[in-house]
């Protein structure tokens, strides 16, 4: 009994106790130094990822975060792998900006429903969120990266100023009510997987 007892308790202990480690020691950096955390979905990014200023961050401290925004000042510029960042499991916010990454999965956060995307320069990016509401990817650089968007079955909003062609590739969007496309050349735009669209705008395409 006081084996089994003394185990659970090791069990927690290590479970919610442990400590992430981070690819890049310049997102650590980040996390732990600037308020980019919201961890009561109010919107405002009020607190670093670590709430209890040991200069680390568990398990339990990342699955508090309901947002959170690379998008302070330069501060973010100089992260180049977001490995550690699958521990965010409860995100339902991103706001990415002015990073340097090269592939961006996003798949692994589940649970997101706003995706703000602007000022990278990105070569491949992976999409499969399937309770994402908002998406919008503004001035991503010049590597034409494939937006596939098959696998984004919830998503009402999207805007796109990203110097696309097409490579942007649409499923059924049976939620989707608003479409802005800019800076694309597009041969060809199939829209019949769209039956709630009710505002499309495209320029410069």
């Amino acid at each position: 009994m006081y084996r089994i007892t003394f185990f659970f308790f090791l069990f927690s202990v290590i479970t919610f106790g442990q400590t992430i480690q981070f690819s890049d020691p310049n997102l650590l950096h980040y996390l732990t130094n600037y308020n980019c955390i919201d961890t009561d979905g109010d919107g405002i990014y009020d607190s670093t990822a670590d709430l209890n200023n040991d200069g680390q961050i568990q398990i339990s401290e990342a699955q508090q975060a309901l947002g959170l925004t690379f998008n302070i000042g330069n501060f973010a510029h100089n992260i180049q792998d977001l490995g550690g960042l699958e521990h965010f499991i409860n995100l339902e916010h991103l706001y990415v900006k002015s990073i340097d990454v090269d592939h961006l999965d996003l798949s692994v956060w589940q649970s997101l429903k706003t995706l703000k995307i602007f000022h990278i320069m990105i070569s491949s990016f992976e999409f499969d969120n399937p309770l994402l509401k908002h998406l919008e990817v503004h001035n991503i650089g010049f590597n034409n990266p494939l937006f596939d968007l098959t696998n984004l079955p919830s998503i009402e909003y999207v805007s796109m100023n990203a110097r696309l062609t097409d490579n942007l590739i649409f499923g059924t969007h049976n939620s989707l009510e608003e479409l802005n496309l800019a800076s694309g050349i597009y041969t060809t735009l199939n829209l019949s997987g769209m039956p709630s669209l009710k505002y499309l705008t495209i320029d410069y395409s």
